[in-house]
């Protein structure tokens, strides 16, 4: 069932922005994390709400695009071969979007966080396209993409669907894009700074989230004030650093949830909390359900 959220416009009057479900996109095939189609699909399905959020992730490959897109109220210009990454807190328009041909591949989080190495490979999209939402691939790039995308959509059709080939070639799109991304997106010197600073501190966050959640350890880990930090972490994520520790958190819990028998009592001593009952309080105020039945609901 899609979402619904609040949202303060410029005049401070209550707007309504509707959360789109991954289920309302495509049925084409029955997996439900991960979904393959062309850029029609939105534009047909979107058509009387133009304005929306996702509760996944979607990554637009545009074949060929002019004039262009809004996303967070900010206009990017439309290219071939481009590529977006649109996470769950973008707010965007299709309306806005000329967009003549291009894929979308729709995937939720949980999929991909199997291993650390997931968790800061999209991490590092999210973040570097959330400063230059503008990635043109090479030829030889987009090549590859096509090819990339053609066998992931049919494995997705198969009768039987393999999730470790499902995985694994999501995996390869996006280390791909993450290859040309870092080769062509240099930021400014006063980004730079700050990209490193964050950087820094998602890296030791990903090493010691289980056992520290305070904003204070990282801070005086990376010799800096909790106001400096939170100053830059919200800068780039628009979002606190508590509110980027307990989300590492989540996500951590949703994969043992998902990928291990563990019972809820046994994550939340995993993951540093010697009070199950807040666990679970802080799970469901952060996915909407409690721990239980999210396990339940991907079973």
């Amino acid at each position: 069932m899609s979402l619904y959220e609040h949202h303060k416009n410029e005049t401070n009057q209550v707007t309504m922005i509707k959360s789109v479900d991954i289920n309302d996109l495509n049925d084409n095939n029955k997996f439900k994390d991960v979904k393959v189609f062309p850029f029609s699909v939105c534009q047909e399905r979107h058509k009387h709400i133009p304005t929306h959020k996702h509760d996944f992730y979607e990554l637009i490959f545009v074949i060929k695009g002019r004039d262009f897109q809004s996303i967070d109220n900010e206009v990017f210009d439309i290219f071939n071969n481009q590529v977006f990454l649109l996470s769950p807190y973008n707010v965007h328009n299709i309306e806005a979007a000329n967009i003549d041909e291009a894929v979308v591949i729709t995937f939720k989080e949980e999929l991909l966080y199997k291993t650390d190495e997931d968790y800061l490979l999209l991490q590092n999209l999210i973040f570097g396209f959330g400063l230059n939402q503008k990635l043109i691939v090479s030829d030889g790039l987009s090549y590859k993409l096509k090819k990339y995308i053609e066998i992931l959509k049919t494995e997705l059709l198969e009768e039987s669907i393999n999730k470790e080939i499902i995985y694994s070639f999501l995996k390869i799109i996006l280390i791909s894009i993450q290859n040309e991304f870092t080769k062509k997106t240099k930021p400014s010197n006063s980004n730079n700074k700050d990209l490193t600073l964050f950087y820094d501190f998602m890296s030791l966050l990903n090493t010691n989230f289980k056992d520290e959640h305070s904003v204070t350890f990282y801070a005086e880990t990376l010799n800096i004030t909790p106001n400096l930090l939170n100053k830059v972490v919200k800068k780039i994520t628009t979002k606190n650093t508590l509110t980027v520790i307990h989300e590492r958190l989540i996500q951590e819990a949703k994969r043992l949830l998902i990928h291990t028998n563990n019972k809820s009592k046994a994550i939340a001593y995993e993951l540093g909390f010697n009070d199950e009952a807040y666990f679970s309080k802080l799970f469901k105020k952060n996915v909407g359900i409690s721990p239980k039945l999210f396990k339940l609901n991907e079973q």
